[in-house]
């Protein structure tokens, strides 16, 4: 039966009084055990608390570093892959000079070739 809801039973003179001494008692009891169930509850939240804090400093200095050195990462990349890109250019210019070069080599030849076979025509 629920301990809460109780019907008491009446006579000429008003409610039982066993019953409602009985009835309060049995509250008494139940808010005793949750004020001690809260209690306990209340402790064990403020020790968690008390531990999680100082993990949660570490992981949020943590998360600060490991933030800088990826943009730090980052911005070495970038450095290296412009230098990396320039040195490219650099050597596609090589090529250009070294193909214009051959280019004119090549040409030079041909009227060479062309004079020399003019000259037995």
């Amino acid at each position: 039966m629920n301990k809460i809801n109780v019907p008491f039973t009446t006579d000429t003179k008003g409610y039982n009084t066993e019953q409602v001494d009985k009835y309060i008692q049995t509250i008494s009891e139940e808010y005793e055990i949750l004020t001690q169930k809260y209690n306990e509850l209340s402790d064990e939240h403020k020790k968690c608390s008390s531990r999680s804090a100082p993990n949660m400093e570490a992981i949020a200095k943590a998360l600060v570093g490991a933030e800088e050195r990826a943009i730090q990462v980052v911005a070495d990349a970038e450095r290296e892959a412009a230098r990396i890109i320039q040195t490219a250019n650099m050597e596609v210019e090589k090529i250009y000079e070294a193909k214009a070069n051959l280019i004119n080599e090549v040409g030079n030849l041909t009227n060479e070739v062309n004079k020399v076979v003019a000259k037995y025509k």
